[in-house]
């Protein structure tokens, strides 16, 4: 019985994968009408297909107040953590041996990915 429900969750974990980074989409995911399987987080949504964004719709697991708890929780428990241990500082020049460059093209990116307001009308 335990390996068919790790089988079951690995498959339900599989379908709520980001389609662009991989990572499980827990509370909601950005889907779009061209495609019955990809989904995508938030962060990624342009990524997943070249459709207009008319054409994409969120689907939401967890609803609101849960969500919402859940944060709560978590900034309850990432308090606790940093009130019960010491800071250890790093200096930057002992992780990084020279200065950073950017990507070509991702400085043009930044910016329209930071000025980019998300609409929120109505499905």
């Amino acid at each position: 019985r335990l390996d068919k429900l790790d089988e079951e969750s690995a498959d339900y974990d599989d379908k709520r994968m980001c389609h662009s980074c991989k990572h499980i989409c827990f509370f909601s995911a950005v889907c779009c009408e061209c495609s019955d399987s990809k989904v995508s987080c938030l962060r990624h949504s342009h990524y997943m297909c070249r459709c207009s964004i008319n054409r994409k719709y969120i689907l939401i697991w967890t609803p609101e107040n849960e969500m919402r708890e859940t944060i709560s929780r978590v900034e309850k428990r990432g308090e606790e953590l940093s009130e019960s241990q010491p800071v250890t500082k790093i200096k930057a020049s002992s992780i990084h041996k020279g200065a950073l460059e950017n990507a070509p093209g991702s400085a043009k990116d930044r910016v329209f990915h930071q000025t980019y307001e998300v609409p929120d009308l109505p499905i």
